[in-house]
């Protein structure tokens, strides 16, 4: 379980500064693009953070649930 949280944790940082540095280049611009490209961005990873964010949960819960079983048996 340990290594899925360091997978899911470097995720998340490299998906962090993408978004920075990302952020970053678009401030230097000054078109009107720089707003639409943000949200883009933004509910993008937003989405997908929540996605992985699911996944975990579930995981976390069948393993929970699957070790409450084997105990009981």
């Amino acid at each position: 379980m340990n290594w899925v949280l360091i997978l899911f944790t470097g995720i998340l940082l490299l998906t962090v500064t993408l978004i920075t540095f990302l952020l970053y280049s678009l401030s230097k611009q000054g078109d009107e693009r720089k707003n639409y490209i943000k949200q883009k961005a933004m509910s993008q990873t937003f989405a997908v953070i929540v996605g992985l964010l699911i996944i975990e949960v579930s995981v976390s819960v069948y393993a929970s649930i699957t070790n409450i079983q084997e105990q009981m048996d």
